[in-house]
């Protein structure tokens, strides 16, 4: 299965192939993990968000049209299931207290404070604004591929980046422990 390219791969899990979904998971698996974890933060229920992820991947498999854009469909299910995500959480956090569980490393507090803050830095930005801006600066695509996961145009996603950029600067300086992100620039 590792030598089929994406189109290929893609009939093999349609044909119900020994293996193919196994494939599918060993190459993009990593991909969708990782843009899960930067649009929404890490959690105790990563997992079940994966899981949902290629529970609708799998699902809407057979309307990918472009199969040679499977990274890049991959990538849109899980960026629209992230915004979804903290669409939910802004919501409910309207009305309670509610405040998300992070898995940071119990081995070094500063890194454990910083990631918090970090997180807590993302969650005060617009949902849009943030998916862009993860996108962009942690998961390094270029804008017309955020465009194309966010199915935004490419003016908008400039802007949402930009205006991400901004609002994570100004409040990064003025924090003690991201400060250091933003120095000399």
């Amino acid at each position: 299965m590792e030598a089929l390219d994406d189109a290929e791969l893609v009939e093999a899990v349609l044909a119900s192939r020994p293996g193919a979904v196994d494939a599918l998971l060993a190459r993009y698996g990593r991909d969708v993990e990782r843009v899960l974890v930067r649009v929404v933060g890490p959690g105790p229920d990563h997992a079940d968000r994966c899981h949902d992820v290629w529970v609708r991947a799998l699902d809407g498999l057979s309307t990918l049209r472009e199969r040679d854009r499977l990274r890049s469909w991959l990538v849109g299910i899980a960026v629209r299931y992230g915004r979804e995500t903290l669409r939910r959480r802004a919501w409910r956090r309207r009305f309670t207290a509610w405040v998300p569980g992070l898995d940071a490393s119990r081995d070094d507090p500063a890194a454990s404070a910083e990631l918090r803050r970090t997180y807590a830095l993302l969650d005060a930005l617009p949902v849009d604004e943030r998916v862009a801006f993860c996108l962009r600066q942690i998961e390094e695509l270029t804008l017309p591929e955020i465009a194309e996961v966010t199915g935004a145009s490419l003016a908008t996603v400039k802007r949402r980046v930009a205006r991400a950029a901004e609002r994570v600067e100004r409040r990064a300086a003025n924090d003690p422990l991201l400060s250091h992100l933003v120095r000399d620039r």
